[in-house]
């Protein structure tokens, strides 16, 4: 196998391009079964009389599940941004991002848990969690990329990957914060702790202190 610097980058960049379609496959199948866990009158045992009802029934369950959908398609729009800044990949990169895929489907596991069988300290921390983890093995990923600038694209300067770095802290922080939220006895309605489902909540805000650090960066 030619070894020439030439040839390994072309199959760092092909693999690279694997690694980005591998990713967007996952994200769609785990946002498709998301969906897929609302309820249906295939899955419940009462008839709808009108969708006032239908929500009156199942409309925490169903805000649950769109919260879950909403951070699968923040992730997934933090791995194009994130991809999008590198030239290549290396084993370490494609290593923490497949664990990062892993981990998209134990936080998958944890929705259909807390869904099927009701939530439960256990089901809220183990969401929680791998969401946390999603999102550390993300940041991990480019923190490799970003060192020596040995990944990342020619075009992207070290301010704007360093920029970079410290915005995307803001998703896995706000999911390690809901994390003690699972363990705090709150309000339960149809068995969901409205305490750790309204953490979720403090996103904004700590993309908001994100953003305001990026901006304070020497220039």
């Amino acid at each position: 196998m030619n070894n020439s610097p030439s040839s390994r980058a072309r199959r760092g960049s092909l693999a690279l391009t694997r690694l980005e379609r591998l990713t967007d496959v996952v994200y769609g199948i785990i946002v498709w079964q998301l969906f897929m866990l609302i309820p249906t009158p295939d899955t419940v045992d009462y008839e709808w009389g009108s969708f006032s009802a239908y929500l009156g029934d199942s409309g925490l369950t169903i805000a649950v599940v769109l919260i879950g959908i909403g951070w699968t398609i923040i992730y997934w729009l933090q791995s194009n941004r994130l991809f999008a800044a590198l030239e290549t990949t290396d084993t370490w990169h494609s290593a923490l991002s497949i664990f990062q895929l892993f981990f998209l489907f134990v936080f998958l596991y944890s929705m259909k848990l807390g869904v099927d069988i009701g939530g439960m300290t256990g089901t809220w921390a183990l969401e929680s969690g791998s969401a946390t983890v999603v999102g550390l093995c993300s940041l991990l990923a480019f923190q490799h990329a970003r060192r020596g600038r040995r990944l990342l694209h020619p075009d992207v300067t070290d301010e704007e990957a360093r920029k970079i770095a410290l915005r995307y802290r803001a998703e896995p922080l706000t999911n390690g914060i809901t994390f003690p939220f699972a363990f705090i006895p709150g309000p339960l309605i149809f068995g969901f702790n409205l305490t750790w489902e309204f953490s979720f909540f403090l996103y904004p805000i700590v993309v908001a202190v994100m953003s305001r650090l990026v901006k304070r960066l020497p220039k």
